[in-house]
């Protein structure tokens, strides 16, 4: 099968305006309810979960859970993906977060961690078992830490055979991880 795939990364809001547009063939995004997904049709995919990440030996290490308002007062990194995130996490809780640290990626947030620099909430995913050996991850005790992530495609455009094939790809899972029907998610008519 001829096609080829272009990876762009970006914030969430912004993947699924490209979507829309047409601009990209398939985003990949986490749900969340300041997102309009007017112009795309959107299909579960699967979870993830937010983690803290602490240095080795933090005070924090001696719990087993961590909740975003123990984080707040820490030198608390962000990833540019993630401020959206926090700045709601901490208005709930009557705060306000004000990155000090804005950085481009989890990864640069992970390595600023592991100098023992601060802290940061990052998805699971990125912490691979080396990177798990030189830093604390300890659990979120937070109802958003458990995100939903999903494809995007603009809506009632034909995917092209290369799209429908990653998207193919993408499903093709064990039935435990798919998000239940009832998840499927729709945009305002």
């Amino acid at each position: 099968m001829a096609g080829s795939v272009g990876l762009r990364e970006t914030e969430n809001a912004e993947i699924v305006q490209q979507a829309a547009r047409g601009e990209a063939d398939l985003g990949v995004f986490a749900a969340a309810h300041e997102l309009d997904l007017d112009g795309v049709d959107v299909t579960p995919y699967r979870r993830d979960r937010l983690v803290a990440v602490v240095p080795l030996g933090h005070r924090l290490t001696e719990q087993s859970a961590v909740t975003f308002q123990e984080l707040l007062p820490e030198n608390l990194f962000a990833a540019r993906a993630m401020v959206p995130a926090f700045r709601a996490a901490a208005n709930r809780l009557g705060e306000q977060f004000d990155s000090k640290h804005s950085v481009r990626s989890g990864e640069v947030a992970i390595s600023l961690v592991q100098a023992g620099m601060g802290v940061t909430v990052q998805p699971e995913c990125l912490l691979d078992h080396e990177r798990r050996s030189r830093v604390a991850v300890m659990e979120l005790a937070e109802p958003w830490a458990v995100r939903r992530i999903h494809l995007a495609t603009a809506r009632g455009r034909a995917l092209s055979p290369a799209t429908r094939a990653l998207v193919a790809q993408l499903l093709d899972r064990p039935l435990e991880e798919q998000a239940e029907p009832d998840e499927r998610l729709s945009a305002p008519s």
